[in-house]
């Protein structure tokens, strides 16, 4: 739907050239072309009969066809008054009709009405004149004959046209070419359906020729078509001067860059969609169509496409009265359905949009147009009435070739990518083929659309920008594209055509991708455009570093001019880009890098500073705050896979570039969600995916950089004398994702090392989090868990067949509790003789005894519950594993605390609820959980 005419719109200015198409649509001399062409089936056969042959089959056979060719006639052909035979100007077979016999009854009747119906509407005949078609010859084309151009001599008194009519015969070659005022129609019955009757009748004053008949044989009857009831002369309509007005007008149109996409005009007759073609057309809407059609086919004007469709408009509405005069119209829409082309005759578009004020053609003209159907709905309650009304007329539709694939991707995408990808196929190796120029329209529409277009869409697109493109279309796309698919295609573009080339559209991806939700594919795009580090230790070559010098930073406190620096050093805990790990320094060992290298590193030196002012922004004055007013989310570590990005974006561009980001993203992550910043922390510091071999605790340096400002941001809210039992119980109220081992005691550990000197080792908040986790850690390691079983028992057996031998081994392996044997039915028996024989310490269960090999023999060592066991057995390493490492835990937390931590154990009570205690004998906690009383203080 649009806007209604009433609601305000832009001005426009009407442009000479659309008033210059229509007068030149308006001023045919008559309707009607010089030549027209059609096939019809053949429902009334011709009934051809040779004397001497007798009946003629159709489609001609060969055999009959070289019978024929004897019993006729070389054709002359008329110089003057003078009858010619000269093979080199005309070669062809005739047969006058005296020669032959057409004895199908209704053959005459169907040739009468062709000749009154389509020929007369398509020369454009007027209504009363009658045309008689008469038989003048038979004309018979073998390979090799022709006819080199020439106008017919009239024969007789009225006659002014020819018709030819194709009997069906298999050949190549042999078409009929008619020529007038410049142009040409081309009737190629070889391309046609054997099945059919093909035909064309043109005025004889047309310059008109036969090409050779390459293969086969051409059969063909000739008419001459009288005139009667008229004593004018009937020549062809001469529309050269308006056909040229239309195409200077098509011209300027094609020059206007701010003009319609296309124009409609209705037409003048009303037509169904069933019925609508370019072969039904009735009275001047003839003459119109075929001044447009002759425009089209000119061979020295502008390119431009014609179609005919049906125009819908449909108008919504409502009021409070029972007349459609009392209705306020409130939207209405205006489209163009159907649309078909004149050489397809099948749907071309589906449908299209359609700007009133803008692209009707002529101004108003659907003004005042009665409507098909109008329906109003009573009003119900408080509602009032609503309506509905819509109309649908035909419309000649008209556009440039240079928005042709602008409109086809309105129309629809997927045949716009599928008719590019055919339009590439075709040129594809051929650089100077005429197309190209074609293909490199559509490639711009595509690209203008990209909006619009699916991941599958955006990757074809971009390998076609590759093969045949230019930057400025790769510019368009990424523009348009979402991020999440820009992404995908950045690189293959960025890697063809320069990143210099496309600095301004990859830096509108980077500013589009950094949102508080999507930091961390933003921080991953960066890194997969970073140039690679070629240096051991992580020092870029000399050149990329050179672009990657002097970014600076001056926004939500940065500090102006901080560059990228080698080897500068920090206070302990700071962010300082003290390693050689992604520093910005040079190497004067390292060569010049790469035109790409240098180009990624100019685009990121470029990028950096605006990602770290987004995430930073200068404060702004606070806005007034509606009813519903909610602050916009910030940018934080909200998750581990930000963190572990950024800490990988400072290794390979440095920290202190970074700096006031880093600081904004600490701070907004620990005043946001404080619950989340332990894990992160322990993320940091122990498994995140980098090379933890670098610093002590297993984290790179700056992911160890990165966990001290989060701790130091952390530790004044946990430290808090305001509210401290808040914060600590807030950890021990989410136990599955603040466990104390690998979650809370590394924390701990780092704020032990923050808060330095024993008397802030003895805030209240401290010793009740590192208490707490003493209390757990106590509980889950009050019981060592029982060492494992060995289930290895003696044995021995005299047979020392295959399955028994797996006996004997079964019974001596210290894991194995269960055996399973794929044996027949006799082995079966001689397994369980063994067993009870060699008094073995196992047995069969169930009714495994019974079956064939498909069933297998199922053992049991005596005393065993069967697999069970065996994973009992299996899990008991782990479980030790786990209970030493919490051991060890459990010693580091003692020594934090020291004296303050004992003493504060005796006053203050923890309850542990303790999971690991026995439980029938065995060790069942798998993870220790604490609730705390912090009592009033």
């Amino acid at each position: 739907m649009r806007r209604h005419p009433s609601m305000a719109a832009p001005e426009v200015v009407k442009e000479d050239y659309r008033a210059d198409l229509y007068s030149a649509l308006q001023s045919e001399e008559r309707p009607g072309s010089f030549a027209m062409t059609g096939s019809f089936k053949m429902l009334h056969t011709p009934g051809l009969e040779l004397p001497e042959l007798g009946p003629i089959s159709l489609p001609l056979a060969p055999q009959q066809a070289e019978m024929m060719a004897r019993l006729c006639s070389q054709a002359p052909f008329g110089r003057g008054e003078v009858t010619v035979y000269d093979s080199s100007i005309r070669k062809c077979l005739q047969m006058s009709p005296d020669e032959f016999k057409l004895a199908g009854p209704q053959w005459d009747a169907q040739i009468r009405q062709l000749a009154n119906g389509a020929v007369k509407q398509g020369l454009g005949l007027p209504k009363h004149v009658k045309v008689v078609p008469q038989l003048y010859k038979q004309l018979l084309y073998e390979p090799g004959c022709f006819f080199t151009p020439h106008r017919d001599t009239e024969k007789n008194d009225g006659m002014f046209a020819t018709l030819v009519v194709v009997l069906p015969s298999a050949h190549s070659g042999g078409e009929l070419i008619i020529r007038h005022a410049g142009k040409d129609v081309v009737f190629d019955s070889s391309e046609e359906t054997l099945h059919n009757v093909h035909y064309s009748a043109f005025f004889a004053d047309c310059e008109h020729e036969i090409r050779p008949v390459t293969e086969g044989y051409r059969l063909a009857l000739i008419y001459n078509l009288i005139a009667q009831n008229t004593a004018q002369i009937l020549a062809p309509a001469d529309n050269r001067s308006a056909v040229q007005n239309v195409l200077d007008a098509i011209q300027a149109w094609g020059k206007d860059a701010d003009g319609p996409e296309k124009l409609v005009m209705p037409l003048e007759h009303q037509y169904c969609t069933k019925s609508l073609s370019f072969q039904t057309l009735k009275g001047s809407d003839i003459g119109t169509i075929d001044i447009v059609l002759q425009a089209a086919i000119a061979a020295s004007g502008p390119r431009f496409h014609v179609y005919l469709g049906m125009l819908k408009k449909e108008e919504v509405g409502g009021g409070y009265g029972d007349d459609m005069d009392d209705m306020e119209v409130q939207d209405f829409s205006l489209e163009l359905l159907h649309i078909i082309a004149p050489e397809l005759g099948a749907v071309a578009f589906d449908r299209l949009p359609i700007d009133e004020e803008f692209e009707v053609l002529p101004e108003g003209a659907l003004e005042g147009h009665e409507w098909d159907d109008e329906q109003i709905e009573e009003a119900t309650g408080n509602e009032g009435a609503s309506m509905e009304r819509w109309y649908h007329h035909a419309a000649l539709l008209l556009w440039p070739h240079a928005n042709h694939w602008k409109i086809a991707c309105t129309n629809s995408l997927s045949t716009a990518m599928k008719d590019t990808g055919s339009l590439a196929e075709r040129i594809e190796g051929s650089p100077d083929s005429e197309e190209r120029p074609d293909l490199l329209l559509a490639l711009n529409a595509l690209c203008g659309a990209g909006a619009k277009l699916d991941l599958s869409q955006t990757k074809a697109l971009a390998a076609l920008l590759v093969k045949f493109g230019d930057a400025s279309m790769a510019q368009i796309l990424l523009t348009k594209l979402p991020v999440s698919i820009a992404a995908q295609v950045l690189f293959p573009l960025g890697g063809r055509f320069g990143w210099t080339a496309l600095a301004a559209a990859a830096t509108g991806v980077f500013e589009r991708a950094c949102t508080p939700f999507g930091l961390a594919d933003c921080f991953n795009l960066l890194l997969q455009l970073a140039p690679a580090i070629q240096a051991p230790g992580g020092i870029a070559p000399n050149e990329t570093n050179r672009a990657l010098e002097g970014v600076s930073v001056t926004s939500g406190g940065a500090r102006s001019g901080e560059t990228c620096t080698t080897g500068s050093s920090g206070p302990e805990g700071t962010m300082a880009g003290n390693d050689a790990e992604g520093s910005c320094g040079t190497n004067a060992e390292q060569g010049p890098a790469d035109d790409d290298e240098l180009e990624r590193a100019r685009l990121c030196a470029r990028i950096i500073p605006l990602l770290v002012a987004k995430i930073c922004p200068p404060p702004a004055a606070v806005p007034a705050r509606g009813f519903y007013y909610s602050d916009p989310p910030l940018f934080s570590l909200r998750d581990t896979a930000t963190a572990s990005a950024f800490v990988r974006v400072l290794e390979r561009f440095g920290a202190d570039t970074w700096r006031p980001a880093a600081a904004a993203l600490v701070k907004n992550q620990v005043s946001s969600a404080l619950g989340s910043v332990p894990g992160l922390l322990s993320h940091l510091v122990g498994d995140n995916g980098l090379d933890q071999s670098e610093a002590p605790g297993g984290g790179s340096p700056k992911a160890v950089a990165l966990a001290r400002s989060l701790a130091d941001a952390l530790a004044p809210a946990l430290i808090a004398e305001r509210d401290p039992p808040s914060v600590v119980a807030h950890f021990f109220a989410t136990p599955r994702l603040h466990d104390v081992e690998t979650t809370l005691a590394p924390a701990l550990k780092e704020l032990a090392q923050w808060l330095g000197t024993p008397a802030r080792l003895e805030t209240p908040s401290f010793v009740a989090l590192s208490g707490g986790c003493v209390k757990a850690l106590e509980a889950k390691t009050g019981t060592r868990p029982a060492a494992p079983r060995s289930w290895a028992l003696p044995a021995a057996c005299a047979c020392k067949c295959g399955e028994c031998r797996q006996l004997v081994q079964f019974c001596l392996d210290p894991v194995r509790t269960v055996l399973q044997l794929c044996v027949a039915k006799p082995v079966k028996k001689h397994v369980q003789a063994s067993i009870s024989k060699c008094r073995l310490p196992v047995h069969i269960v169930g009714q495994s005894f019974n079956g064939g090999v498909n069933v297998p023999l199922i053992c049991h060592k005596n005393g065993s519950q069967g697999a069970a066991d065996e994973q009992a057995l299996q899990g008991s390493g782990t479980k030790i594993a786990e209970y030493e490492r919490d051991m060890g835990a459990l010693a580091e937390l003692r020594a934090l605390g020291g004296v303050a931590l004992q003493e504060r154990r005796t006053n203050e009570p923890v309850v542990a609820n303790n999971q690991g205690a026995q439980t029938g004998g065995k060790h069942v906690h798998k993870r220790a959980r604490v609730v705390i009383d912090l009592g009033d203080d």
